[in-house]
């Protein structure tokens, strides 16, 4: 991966413009460390149930166990349980894992406004993009989706509490890869 920190064609901290051109056009996946200056970084899991509420949301549940075969997205079990329910699993000693993937975060979250509002891609040269345009994926310990390859143009991933697991293929690979 480039880290945009390392990447020479800058002498100064690029202008969202300068991201924005470098996002649309580069091969390569990028990192960008310590760009994002949302209120959201600073919230609590607390801090997300206080603020989401406790809407009925969709998770899809696998086992933390090794398996013979994928836990392909379209055999895992879904249940409908709120963000509370998807913490009390993480918390407890349990051997599956949950997630709520990739969902539009305005057809969730609605009527949170302070959620919608603070996610702006204007830094990376998209003042137009927000929490209206995105979507979010919310998982415990061990959650993941099988190698696959995103299909649409280019994505722009925040991590915003956690960690994430990252295995990238080249481009002479693509061929051994399903489209989402």
């Amino acid at each position: 991966m480039e880290d945009i920190e390392r990447n020479k064609k800058f002498k100064t901290t690029p202008s969202s413009e300068e991201i924005k051109q470098v996002i649309q056009n580069t091969k390569t996946p990028l990192v960008f460390k310590n760009t994002l200056t949302w209120d959201l970084l600073h919230w609590s899991l607390e801090d997300w149930v206080e603020k989401l509420g406790n809407p009925k949301l969709s998770f899809r549940i696998g086992t933390k166990k090794c398996t013979k075969v994928p836990q392909w997205e379209s055999n895992c079990p879904v249940v409908s349980g709120t963000l509370n329910d998807l913490l009390d699993d993480a918390n407890a000693s349990s051997d599956t894992w949950m997630y709520f993937d990739y969902k539009h975060m305005n057809q969730h979250f609605k009527t949170k406004t302070n959620l919608l509002e603070t996610v702006s891609w204007a830094d990376f040269g998209f003042p137009d993009k927000s929490g209206n345009d995105s979507t979010i994926w919310i998982g415990t310990e061990g959650a993941n989706t099988p190698c696959h390859m995103d299909s649409y143009g280019y994505n722009i991933v925040a991590q915003v509490y956690g960690r994430k697991l990252w295995v990238m293929f080249p481009p002479c690979k693509t061929s051994l890869l399903k489209p989402t």
